[in-house]
């Protein structure tokens, strides 16, 4: 009898079942603007503390009884090329990190020349959120320069107006930021 005792404490001591199992919580971004996370796992009514590195911000949430948690943060300017560490700390004691590395190939600023009817438009990407862009741009030798600010989602739109410059044009193209990103690109003529 006490073998048979031993033997089943022995054998149910390993044993864990879903009821008693414990869920890691997990947190998913769902929207860029405004920065948006949905987690799961949390424990019932738990109050979650939230940081996220890019621009140092912290908000609050509380999960709901079924452990999910949605909160935003409405001043991140944070593109598919921020990189960041989004870490949620609960009162019961869950822990949850998410780091986003960027891959930079990925990422790396490009503009392009459009051509929408009257008007030459620099139309650029994946700058840094805000940031403010001086654009050059030489046709046939003859420079001309603007400058303007990416959006918060790193896009900016930058109208010359009439230039003498088509579809055919030889041209260079260079795209500085005051943060650092930077575009260049050229190109011969074409024959039309």
């Amino acid at each position: 009898m006490v073998v048979v005792a031993l033997l089943a404490g022995l054998l149910g001591t390993g044993t864990e079942t879903a009821s008693t199992a414990t869920t890691k919580a997990t947190l998913k971004v769902v929207k860029l603007k405004p920065f948006t996370v949905r987690g799961t796992g949390f424990k019932s009514r738990e109050r979650v503390t939230l940081t996220l590195s890019a621009g140092k911000q912290r908000v609050r949430g509380t999960a709901t009884a079924t452990g999910r948690l949605t909160v935003t943060f409405p001043r991140a300017k944070v593109t598919v090329c921020t990189p960041y560490t989004l870490r949620a700390i609960g009162t019961a004691g869950t822990r949850v990190t998410v780091k986003r590395v960027v891959r930079a190939a990925a990422c790396k600023p490009t503009a392009t020349v459009t051509f929408p009817v009257g008007s030459v438009v620099i139309v650029g990407a994946r700058f840094k959120p805000g940031e403010r862009v001086t654009v050059n741009l030489v046709v046939d030798g003859e420079p001309h320069r603007r400058s303007g600010r990416a959006s918060s989602t790193g896009v900016f739109k930058i109208d010359f107006g009439a230039l003498p410059m088509n579809h055919c044009s030889a041209y260079s193209l260079m795209v500085v930021g005051s943060l650092g990103s930077r575009f260049a690109t050229s190109r011969d003529a074409l024959p039309c």
